[in-house]
């Protein structure tokens, strides 16, 4: 199992931090992305999940300019 984003150029991407918490709020993946997009341009980004228990997991995306959360499910 995969988890597949793809960021748009309107997106803050340069030097972002990904990072996927479990519910007890450990760890477990953190990437850094480094990338700049040119205009009307798409950068795709793959996290193996096939690894990662069922659960609830929280998926944080942080730049220097702003943060968004979201809840991912891993259900097989």
């Amino acid at each position: 199992m995969s988890l597949l984003f793809c960021f748009s150029s309107h997106q803050l991407i340069a030097n972002c931090q990904i990072q996927i918490y479990d519910m007890m709020g450990k760890c477990i993946y953190e990437q850094t992305v480094s990338h700049q997009l040119s205009a009307n341009s798409y950068q795709p980004l793959t996290i193996d999940l096939s690894e990662v228990p069922q659960g609830i997991y929280s998926l944080e995306i942080t730049s220097d300019k702003s943060c968004a959360i979201y809840k991912i499910i891993v259900a097989r």
